[in-house]
């Protein structure tokens, strides 16, 4: 049975809430080992300070993620509004009103990243608050048919909510990777500078188990911990891609249209002057280029955040035998 829209938002919606747990009970217990590898919680008096610091920072962290991931992410690109007294830029913003009426979506915010390097991606809380950018170089390829492939792929993947699942995704690991390089270095300090009374607890029997086991779980979260994350990561990037690129053909009624659009980008790209790897996840097509990305399989599928793309543009170049 296939999944309509509305079905599809609120596993993404749900897919978001998981995360965000998830994501909280990490650091949490992130820090819980930290404060039993400093303390060993022996007094009822001793305040767990790592492990509320974790609870906290990982709860408010969580709630900017979500409310305002896309606006701080912006910011930190330095898009710009489009100049319509530029052709191109004035095309771009015509056809995302195009597709905003096909797709019944609101209008989203529009911004273009002056950079040469050929993409698009969309990013946002929901359809209410979304914005599409696309880089200069990606105007400068583009025809309007082409384009509007493009816009209608990133619109598709505001209304199945996708947006939201992978801005929250990528601070989220962010995030992860920071704490985790954090803990390694709490770690290397506790187990070559710890005090007199760290090491006593240490020599007792049952303590020295203890503690060994805590440092063993922490070497393995400190270590595993960004792995883990970017595997999550990865795993919700790729199947969505080639629902969006249904989705844009059903918009536009054009699938090669969109197929032109992936051979232009996918042979213009630049991983040297891609500066925004943080984002690279979100975009159209991948702006780092890997032999990984262009397999299949079970490897390739985890560790990949975006299918091959000669596989979507041949199944695009099928679907436009259907119209």
């Amino acid at each position: 049975m296939s999944l309509s829209f509305y079905d599809i938002q609120e596993k993404n919606l749900r897919k978001t809430k998981i995360l965000i747990f998830i994501f909280i009970l990490f650091v949490t217990l992130f820090g819980f080992l930290l404060d039993y590898l400093y303390s060993g919680f022996p007094e009822y008096t001793k305040i767990p300070v790592f492990t509320l610091f974790a609870f906290f920072l990982s709860s408010i962290n969580s709630f900017i993620s979500y409310n305002y991931g896309d606006k701080i992410l912006l910011k930190v690109m330095g898009v710009r509004k489009p100049n319509l007294n530029d052709i191109k830029e004035k095309t771009f913003v015509n056809v995302v009103e195009e597709m905003k009426i096909a797709s019944g979506l609101p209008m989203p915010d529009v911004y273009v990243l002056d950079t040469d390097v050929p993409n698009a991606f969309a990013t946002g809380k929901n359809p209410e608050s979304s914005s599409v950018v696309v880089t200069r170089g990606l105007l400068e390829i583009m025809n309007r048919e082409e384009l509007q492939g493009v816009i209608g792929h990133e619109m598709a993947h505001i209304k199945n909510r996708d947006i939201l699942v992978m801005t929250v995704a990528a601070t989220l690991v962010g995030v992860i990777v920071l704490l985790s390089d954090l803990a390694w270095r709490l770690l290397r300090y506790r187990i070559f500078f710890g005090d007199s009374s760290d090491r006593r607890r240490r020599s007792s029997t049952s303590g020295g188990a203890i503690i060994l086991v805590i440092i063993i779980v922490l070497l393995i979260l400190s270590i595993l911990g960004p792995l883990f994350a970017r595997l999550v990561f990865f795993s919700i990037s790729r199947s969505r891609e080639y629902l969006a690129d249904a989705s844009s053909a059903e918009l536009t009624r054009n699938p090669l249209g969109l197929a032109k659009a992936l051979e232009k980008i996918s042979m213009n790209q630049n991983p040297k002057k891609w500066k925004m790897k943080g984002v690279s996840h979100m975009c159209i097509v991948s702006p780092l280029k890997s032999k990984l990305g262009e397999k299949e399989g079970f490897f390739a599928n985890l560790m990949s955040t975006h299918p091959p793309i000669q596989k979507r543009i041949q199944i695009l170049r099928q679907m436009a035998h259907a119209y």
